[in-house]
């Protein structure tokens, strides 16, 4: 395999910086923004707010689900205007079976 020299030095250079952050704080305020949208989305009607996995180094944080979705989108939107903010794109989607297992079953993702 062939690798060019502009190549070999990015990577290096990418390396010596992710060894050079600091991993405790980027956690931290990766845990604080999760904690800052549980809390907000908590408010919000038809919408169930859980942590998916306790650790947080895993990107396994929460679900957002609504069993009726019409007034929950509508809730979403208020929200996000209410704080200042523009909505960029929002996905409503249907859990499939397995979802409903793991969800039952508590067996996580």
């Amino acid at each position: 395999m062939k690798v060019s020299k502009e190549a070999l030095v990015a990577c290096i250079t990418a390396l010596r910086r992710y060894a050079s952050l600091n991993h405790a704080t980027l956690l931290q305020k990766r845990e604080e923004r999760v904690k800052y949208w549980m809390e907000a989305l908590a408010n919000i009607p038809h919408v169930r707010v859980e942590r998916v996995s306790p650790d947080p180094e895993k990107d396994e944080y929460a679900i957002y689900y609504s069993t009726d979705p019409g007034p929950t989108v509508s809730a979403v939107i208020a929200y996000i205007q209410a704080q200042g903010n523009t909505l960029i794109g929002l996905r409503v989607e249907r859990l499939f079976l397995k979802d409903r297992f793991l969800e039952i079953t508590n067996t996580g993702y």
